[in-house]
């Protein structure tokens, strides 16, 4: 009985110490390594099937006609990159980085494909470093792809593409990259050599300073700042204004082939002004960004001025020709146009966005003068009787009456009949010559001709109530104080002095 006892205590015994066994047995962690191109796997794709997550691969001095998936976390690394190339042979993507946290560093990596999201390096990841690289030859050279976020390109050369070099990018679902850092990067001889996209203000937060150069000139990407002046000392390959405020840029020659001339994203109450733009896909383009102005500018370009979510602006006094789109707005209202000539572009003026005030421009010889979605937008085409709206060189009105009800004959320079764009967009009153600036021949002489009378009491008070900077604003019209305002005391100043001619 008692040998019974010790068997059975013997088997717990030994039954418990199994399970402690059992519960103590801890997996065997690998350590990474080193695999070796073509020493261990013949291609780099090989080595990376047969990797583990934080291995390195280590390629040799040679050229690889591969197309690399990068689907695990891994560091692969050339021997030089000079001599050491991944060709894509002109098919897809050539590296796609599809997994976080990893490296691509000491390639030459050419030869993509020729489709519109082709490019040398594809990251759909987040937390990668590629540096050291060139990128060469590509349909686009680096794309951060919607929703890869917290990547480092350092010492990268991306050159020859076909349309971007490096384009943090965006896409139609709002989903967008942001917290790249770039370093010392050069990008050159591309299409569009340099670009950032996007819609809320994260994903225009980089990391992005003067040491990345395009065609030798350094990328000014400022964010958070105020009361800064950008002119003709500052040598700009690429200006990015964010998240700032009194910002004035003037006196650029801006001639760098890339996305952007200047682009403004949640920046207020600054300037673009005497700034010449070409060469460029979008010359100047507003994103969140509202009560600024563009003035005396002149942009020959792919595309002119796009506000986008962006109002109360105002655009006056450019020049702006040869372009495909000379303005564009996108769901912005509350903007001012005004004085500018539109000549030669594909589309004068593309309006998706309503109430925004728009005359006294020079529409003449665009493809189409105004494209709007039709009978969708509304907007103001003009600034009252007798002071106008906008010239239209494709205009076939006459001008044989007089008068805002148009009831006596005799010319005053504006139509008979209003210029329509479409259903909910009329300029009432079309000027029959190109609008020029007004220059008063003495005080109270609003209109130019030389003599003081009704026409400019009507001038006034097309501008009365406006304050100094707003667009119904008539310097000429200020004539008493308090000045700054157009108000009671200026209409009577004119009506007194009724009359009165100029040589």
């Amino acid at each position: 009985m008692l040998r019974k006892t010790v068997s059975g205590i013997m088997l717990t015994l030994l039954m418990l110490s199994m399970l402690t066994l059992a519960f103590n047995v801890q997996p065997v962690k690998t350590e990474p390594t080193t695999i070796v191109v073509p020493d261990d796997y013949p291609t780099i794709q090989e080595a990376i099937n047969n990797a583990n997550e934080g291995d390195t691969i280590y390629v040799k001095a040679g050229t690889y006609y591969e197309n690399v998936d990068v689907n695990k976390t891994v560091s692969i690394i050339g021997e030089d990159k000079w001599t050491t190339i991944i060709d894509g042979g002109k098919n897809g993507v050539v590296v796609s980085l599809e997994a976080n946290s990893s490296t691509i560093s000491d390639f030459t990596i050419e030869n993509s494909g020729n489709s519109d999201y082709d490019c040398g390096i594809s990251v759909r990841s987040s937390g990668n470093n590629l540096r050291n690289n060139i990128v060469t030859s590509d349909e686009n050279g680096i794309i951060i792809q919607p929703g890869s976020d917290d990547n480092i390109l350092t010492n990268n050369s991306v050159s020859a593409s076909e349309v971007y070099g490096i384009h943090l990018f965006y896409s139609n679902k709002t989903i967008f990259c942001s917290n790249t850092t770039l370093r010392n990067n050069t990008i050159f001889d591309n299409v569009w050599n340099f670009g950032v996209g996007g819609v809320e203000l994260p994903y225009f937060i980089h990391d992005i300073d003067t040491s990345n150069r395009v065609e030798g000139k350094p990328i000014q990407y400022l964010i958070n700042v105020k009361n800064v002046v950008i002119d003709s000392t500052w040598d700009v390959g690429y200006l990015c204004i964010v998240n700032s405020t009194n910002i004035t840029v003037k006196d650029l020659t801006l001639n760098t082939p890339s996305w952007h001339g200047i682009q403004f994203a949640y920046t207020t109450n600054s300037r673009i002004e005497d700034v010449t733009i070409s060469e460029t896909s979008y010359a100047i383009e507003f994103v969140h960004s509202s009560n600024n102005t563009i003035m005396n500018n002149s942009i020959f370009n792919r595309n002119g001025i796009r506000l986008s979510n962006s109002n109360d602006n105002m655009i006056v006094s450019n020049n702006i020709s040869r372009n495909d789109f000379a303005v564009s707005l996108f769901y912005s209202s509350g903007n001012t146009i005004m004085n500018n000539n539109l000549n030669d572009n594909w589309r004068g003026l593309f309006l998706y966005s309503s109430n925004n005030r728009i005359y006294h421009n020079n529409f003449i010889n665009n493809g189409v003068q105004v494209f709007t979605d039709k009978n969708v937008y509304a907007n103001i085409w003009d600034n009252g009787y007798p002071s106008g709206g906008n010239y239209w060189s494709d205009y076939t009105g006459v001008d044989l009456k007089w008068g805002s009800d148009q009831d006596k004959s005799g010319s005053d320079g504006i139509g008979d009949t209003a210029y329509v764009v479409d259903g909910n967009n009329r300029d009432r009153y079309p000027l029959m010559k190109p609008w020029t600036p007004i220059i008063p021949k003495g005080p109270c002489d609003l209109n130019g001709d030389g003599k003081v009378n009704i026409y400019d009491v009507v001038i006034a008070c097309a501008s009365y109530g406006s304050k100094e900077g707003k667009p119904n604003w008539n310097q000429f019209a200020d004539l008493a104080p308090p000045y700054g305002i157009i108000n009671i005391y200026d209409i009577v100043t004119i009506a007194v002095n009724c009359g009165k001619t100029y040589p």
